[in-house]
């Protein structure tokens, strides 16, 4: 399945919850960046012992990163920027590094680029080449909102390239950074029960998403029967259908299902119209007609997104007879609805 998108957000998957710890462990295989994560002094960003604050974190960034304005961009570069300023070798250190060092975020920022382009390939195969061009001059922006300047950003998906196998010839994993890592795919931060509910997985997920050479650095087995269970994970997160009850803060699922594929039923139950008519507009409320009118936009996109609706009020019903939807895509519950 081909599919449309412009920026590498447009590409989060199911696969992106799995994937976290194998790019982790992609990122830290440059010297400068795993010993800069290990001794970092920064309590609040280590993963062990502030766990859910790291992820928190990482998953801002990312957010702002890819989607936030340059002004959400300026913010949550201070906010980094006074976390960095106290990363950098020591005499003691067995690598030289400086969390501000442009190169070493030119290959975090790399890696986190994999991780977007990786989650779609896992499930949905390769990008078409215009798609995969527009998300790639998209994220460079994972690296440009810190300290990577705009000109050391590969040109094109043909220089990254260039850059990525160029960048494995300095990568290796020491012993410590090992063990560091190795407690990330296992989760070992977690609380006992979910350590020892959650570890094993991780850790064979995390493996099946690495690739080979990054395996070796870690030094993981796998082997052909693992390799056809992690082909059976990736089926198991491919999704083969959606149900949405919320015509309102879920209603875009619609356009997602619609354009990787999967069937999408939307189950109707309330008035969008007399929801409406209790939204606040200022000191008063929406007028009647106003209210009607909004309802009636939202439900001709609603209809067009997904595969069925299915009213199961009259009022629902009465809605999207308003508007002449399809007939066929739409049915009332006491009636036999067709799926397929």
């Amino acid at each position: 399945m081909k599919r449309h998108a412009a920026r590498v957000a447009d590409l989060l998957n199911p696969a992106a919850v799995l994937l976290p710890a194998a790019n982790v462990i992609m990122q830290l295989s440059l010297p400068g960046v795993g010993y800069g994560v290990l001794e970092s002094p920064v309590d609040s960003g280590n993963v062990y012992k502030h766990p859910f604050k790291r992820a928190r974190s990482t998953g801002t960034y990312l957010a702002v990163a890819t989607i936030g304005t340059e002004s959400d961009r300026e913010l949550i570069r201070a906010a980094v920027d006074t976390a960095h300023r106290q990363v950098r070798s020591t005499a003691s250190s067995p690598v030289s590094y400086n969390a501000f060092d442009p190169a070493l975020q030119l290959w975090v920022a790399a890696c986190l680029y994999r991780y977007f382009v990786d989650q779609h390939e896992f499930l949905h195969g390769p990008l078409d080449e215009a798609t995969a061009d527009a998300v790639y001059l998209d994220a460079k922006r994972l690296g440009t909102t810190l300290q990577v300047r705009e000109g050391m950003w590969p040109p094109d998906r043909v220089a990254f390239d260039d850059y990525w196998k160029r960048s494995l010839e300095d990568l290796r994993i020491d012993p410590p950074v090992r063990e560091h890592l190795h407690g990330v795919a296992t989760m070992a931060f977690l609380p006992r029960p979910l350590h020892a509910l959650a570890g094993s997985f991780n850790l064979f997920a995390t493996t099946g998403f690495l690739a080979p050479e990054f395996r070796t650095m870690m030094r993981f087995e796998w082997s052909e029967s693992q390799q056809r269970r992690f082909e059976w994970l990736l089926a198991a997160l491919r999704p083969d259908a959606l149900e949405v009850s919320d015509r309102t803060t879920l209603r875009w699922t619609g356009a997602w299902a619609r354009e990787h594929g999967v069937p999408a039923v939307m189950v109707s139950h309330e008035s969008v119209t007399a929801l409406l008519k209790l939204t606040r507009l200022g000191p008063g409320r929406l007028r009647p007609a106003l209210s009607r009118g909004v309802a009636d936009w939202l439900n001709r996109r609603t209809a067009r997104a997904y595969h069925r609706i299915i009213c199961t009020t009259g009022w629902a019903a009465a809605e999207f007879g308003r508007i002449a939807a399809d007939d066929r895509r739409i049915c009332v519950v006491r009636h036999l609805c067709p799926f397929s």
